[in-house]
């Protein structure tokens, strides 16, 4: 998997990283491999134990429910982890802007407020 290998290697380099990230990490990492067991059983469910059995199409096993309420979980603390990203950069270039002379202002934190709104490719999220 993945995503442990990830968050092994995020604790061994990020040691000095705070509590609160920490259990982000931790809880993105529980969500994730509990979203994949549970999708795992669902498609083993499916496609091995009943192949061929149509009637079990009309049956939802357990593990689905759980797979979709993981990856709603999921999505909610990725939106929670992006809005952070978002004021932190917005106190950034708001820092920026105040610490700036008056005419170079814009110039300097125009670029910042961009990457904050697109993409790198002029699209606008």
């Amino acid at each position: 998997m993945a995503s442990a290998m990830y968050t092994y290697v995020y604790y061994m380099h990020y040691s000095e990283d705070t509590s609160v990230i920490k259990l982000m990490v931790a809880a993105i990492w529980l969500f994730d491999t509990l979203h994949v067991s549970f999708m795992c059983y669902t498609l083993y469910y499916y496609l091995i134990t009943n192949y061929g059995d149509l009637l079990s199409l009309e049956y939802v096993v357990w593990s689905f429910p759980l797979f979709v309420i993981t990856m709603v979980q999921l999505y909610v603390i990725l939106i929670f982890w992006l809005m952070l990203i978002l004021n932190v950069a917005s106190f950034f270039a708001y820092k920026i802007y105040y610490l700036c002379r008056r005419k170079v202002r814009w110039m300097v934190t125009a670029p910042i407020v961009g990457t904050l709104t697109c993409d790198g490719k002029g699209v606008v999220r």
